[in-house]
């Protein structure tokens, strides 16, 4: 019992409720929004790609060949995935510093 008095009285100063932020907030023009849209839907194809190759060779055994060419093709397709939400991040960072000037 005494615990969870002790998280109770927690004071979390990180969180501020929308009503009472003053800084700014990110507003995406149009053609960021469909850039980031676009960069959403190839994210989305290619983690079922990465699914799909995943589904294909879970629980077989191949020769170390083939091994590595699935292996090569997921981290290429990681890399992909990684590089898109990369962009992403970095279309909204530049949005909200230009938001601060």
């Amino acid at each position: 019992m005494k615990i969870t008095n002790e998280i109770n009285s927690i004071q979390f100063k990180g969180l501020v409720p929308l009503k009472k932020y003053k800084g700014p907030t990110l507003k995406l023009t149009d053609r960021e929004k469909l850039e980031i849209n676009n960069l959403k839907e190839n994210i989305n194809q290619l983690e079922f790609e990465l699914y799909n190759l995943q589904k294909f060779y879970q629980g077989k055994k191949f020769q170390t060949q083939k091994a590595n060419y699935f292996i090569d093709k997921e981290f290429t397709i990681k890399c992909k995935i990684e590089d898109y939400q990369n962009r992403i991040r970095n279309i909204k960072i530049n949005n909200i510093n230009a938001q601060k000037k």
